[in-house]
């Protein structure tokens, strides 16, 4: 830049350039205050006052959906919100220990929907994560808890809800595993297998395979099954994701590898509600892979990390109060082969069962 030549010029292409940033800089703090985010058929979000505004859970459910699936999406409310979601301190890397641990237990679309308060407003309800569980209050009421202090936090006043992720690993292969979970119990099912690799390198690995469940109370709705029902429902969220992951033992310690692996999954699985698994109606069902027992060649997914199958991705209604006394049905067959790239074939394990 030649200063001394246009030292006039540049000081007062300076001073529109800073009354330009400025104005700028106010339009995009009072957007990312106030102002509508998403809107589709099923209703509005709406930031207000530094939290996100469901107009109904039909809508956050649409939501929660885009930004599970749209990356560009995802980028236009970070450009929305500013700071005032919890994904702009995952971004930062600022955010504390407590809110990450929220986060883990909660499917990946949540840190575009709690403030940094771990909540948001829905339906004029004001739904707020803890350490140890989900809170609902009415929006207007919800300056009368003392939120900092969980433990004593009265459930006369505000409705209690578990959440989270529940997984569990079997100690030992069983082509057989159990499926069967509740609400807020583990879901049984997964397995492991040592073994020692041979080719291209060698050492002991080791396959685990797990199931796990993602739970939570989203809000509140009418009955989907009956429109002129007047009352409103809880409504909850599951989803459930197959997990293959390939560890190396280093002395002692198991750890996480890298190594190049294939895997060939085939297995149809449906998810039943209810409180017997007889007469439970199923919620949802689907393949991973080609159908099970379909005579098409299933493909194979080339990877060098951990391996995320989703499975179940739903949302119910607890029209008949069912929540707590009910649990959730896994059932499903199929097989899935794990194989090192590279390795001799004995190594391979194809693992087959019926949940």
């Amino acid at each position: 830049m030649r200063v001394t030549l246009f030292a006039a010029v540049a000081l007062l292409g300076a001073m529109t350039l800073s009354c330009q940033e400025d104005k700028l800089t106010t339009e995009n703090q009072l957007l990312q205050s106030n102002g509508t985010i998403f809107k589709s058929v099923e209703g509005s979000v709406i930031l207000r006052d530094g939290i996100l505004d469901f107009e109904n859970t039909d809508v956050l459910i649409a939501f929660k959906k885009k930004i599970t699936e749209d990356t560009s999406f995802q980028q236009s409310v970070r450009d929305q919100t500013g700071n005032n979601l919890l994904v702009s301190q995952l971004d930062k890397q600022t955010i504390s220990g407590q809110k990450k641990e929220i986060l883990e237990n909660l499917a990946p679309a949540y840190p575009f929907i709690l403030n940094n308060d771990a909540a948001y407003v829905v339906g004029k309800e004001y739904v707020r994560f803890g350490q140890r569980n989900q809170y609902a209050i009415e929006e207007a009421k919800k300056n009368e808890i003392n939120w900092g202090d969980e433990e004593n936090i009265d459930n006369k006043k505000v409705s209690v809800f578990k959440y989270g992720k529940f997984t569990k690993v079997l100690s030992s292969d069983s082509p057989n595993a159990r499926a069967d979970f509740g609400p807020w119990q583990d879901l049984v099912g997964g397995g492991q297998r040592e073994f020692y690799q041979v080719s291209p390198t060698s050492g002991d690995r080791k396959w685990i395979d797990e199931i796990y469940s993602r739970q939570a109370y989203l809000g509140t709705a009418r009955n989907p099954n009956n429109p002129s029902d007047p009352n409103w429902y809880d409504r909850h969220d599951i989803s459930v994701t197959f997990l293959i992951r390939l560890f190396s033992k280093s002395g002692r310690r198991w750890n996480n590898t890298t190594i190049a692996r294939e895997l060939t999954p085939h297995f149809s699985w449906q998810l039943k509600f209810g409180p017997n698994p007889s007469t439970a109606p199923v919620f949802g069902s689907g393949t991973v892979g080609p159908p099970c027992c379909v005579s098409v060649v299933p493909v194979t997914i080339y990877t060098s990390g951990d391996y995320f199958l989703p499975m179940a991705d739903l949302t119910y209604v607890d029209v008949y109060g069912t929540h707590n006394s009910s649990l959730w049905y896994l059932e499903g067959s199929g097989t899935i082969k794990h194989r090192i790239t590279g390795d001799v074939a004995a190594n391979d394990w194809t693992r087959s069962w019926t949940w």
